[in-house]
């Protein structure tokens, strides 16, 4: 039997495999949208359908536990968007 790696979305509480969430990474002190799942660093999960209502709420500070900009959320949002057309 094969395993899959489980992580948590930091909004809804869900689990679900790796694979199927967006993996959002704190790099040099900026958020970025880790399209790979392979940047080194803590890791913040959400589920797909979670990702506008997360930005629509600005709720990516608590789940780094530091301040993230409104230019930094639009960002995300683009490469959210492109990621996912």
């Amino acid at each position: 039997m094969i395993k899959t790696a489980e992580r948590t979305s930091f909004y809804s509480h869900k689990k679900a495999a790796r694979e199927s969430l967006v993996r959002f990474v704190m790099k040099d002190h900026s958020l970025v949208l880790d399209a790979k799942k392979s940047l080194p660093g803590r890791g913040a999960y959400l589920l797909p359908e979670e990702v506008s209502k997360v930005l629509e709420l600005h709720l990516y500070s608590h789940a780094f536990h530091q301040s993230v900009s409104l230019l930094e959320e639009e960002q995300i949002k683009k490469a959210y968007e492109s990621l996912t057309k």
